[in-house]
């Protein structure tokens, strides 16, 4: 979604894409994610929330699950800020790590980029 302001993106089912979503371009704002279900056993790479530039953004209750070796859970830009991320499951089998994050229910900001996985 790209310079796409105000979107309430919910209740989806997506297996086996290589990205759940990718924000990024000008006016990207106030977007919100909630109750997603995102499976992909089938690749190397994916990503399931990658917010790029996207401003004000919510993560809310999705269940994210990722078996490739250079998976990517979440990927936060370096935008404005205001990103929250709450209450969702991530499992991660990245490098033979496994990340497993279960009900993040505080809120957090992530003004730089960050991956939810480990590094061998």
């Amino acid at each position: 979604m790209y310079g796409a302001p105000r979107n309430r993106i919910h209740h989806n089912i997506s297996v086996n894409d290589t990205t759940f979503t990718e924000l990024g371009g000008d006016g990207t704002t106030g977007n919100a994610f909630y109750y997603n279900k995102y499976v992909d056993t089938a690749h190397d790479r994916t990503e399931a929330f990658n917010l790029g530039r996207g401003r004000i953004t919510a993560v809310y209750n999705n269940s994210i699950y990722l078996t490739g070796g250079d998976s990517r859970g979440l990927v936060v830009g370096t935008g404005d800020g205001g990103t929250v991320v709450k209450n969702n499951i991530f499992y991660v089998n990245a490098s033979g790590s496994v990340v497993l994050l279960i009900a993040i229910s505080s809120c957090c900001l992530l003004p730089v980029k960050r991956y939810l996985r480990t590094r061998s």
